[in-house]
């Protein structure tokens, strides 16, 4: 059989994916792009060095996708979705597994919780409508400390998903937001 480039073969995935506008099979694609991505925004928009998490082996551990150099532990997510209010979807369920250590409220809807201490802020990377699916223009990062999202109820762990009033509380002023958290941090 022919040797195929890897990267030729992501390129054309991703692309079929696009045409069919399959929302949540590009969101599997670009969440790897917005983790590069929000670091790259840090640096560039914040002047705030990072670098990525360690390995999780096992899958089943805590752990965010960026520290920085002040030791903020940020979790990324790309969403790509919308609500009927055209305002983002954001939510922060995860595909560990169900275990003992997951068990109760944590996995109460068959996808785990984070835990209310796992990181410091959540960086959602979601497109504009100016987002053509080629370029990073069009992104938008809405940062929100994880203060934000303790679950009520349950303090132990985070929301699953980002009510409308804290949403609205921090969109466009992820700078401002990712800056305080990192002065917070130094002091």
């Amino acid at each position: 059989m022919r040797n195929y480039s890897i990267q030729d073969l992501i390129l054309e995935a991703y692309q079929e994916k696009v045409q069919e506008n399959n929302i949540r099979d590009i969101g599997k694609f670009l969440q790897f792009v917005a983790e590069g991505y929000a670091r790259r925004w840090l640096k560039e928009e914040c002047g705030i060095n990072s670098e990525g998490a360690e390995n999780d082996a096992n899958g089943n551990e805590s752990t965010w996708d960026i520290l920085t150099e002040a030791t903020v532990r940020d979790q990324v997510k790309y969403r790509g979705g919308k609500q009927k209010s055209g305002r983002p979807k954001l939510f922060l369920e995860t595909t560990r597994r169900n275990s003992q250590k997951n068990a109760g409220a944590k996995s109460a809807s068959g996808h785990v919780a984070y835990g209310s201490d796992e990181f410091d802020a959540a960086l959602f990377v979601v497109p504009t409508s100016e987002f053509d699916f080629m370029n990073t223009n069009g992104f938008e990062v809405i940062a929100i400390p994880v203060n934000e999202l303790v679950n009520p109820n349950h303090p132990d762990i985070l929301l699953k998903n980002v009510p409308a009033a804290i949403m609205d509380k921090y969109r466009g002023k992820a700078k401002e937001t990712v800056l305080s958290l990192e002065n917070a941090k130094r002091v």
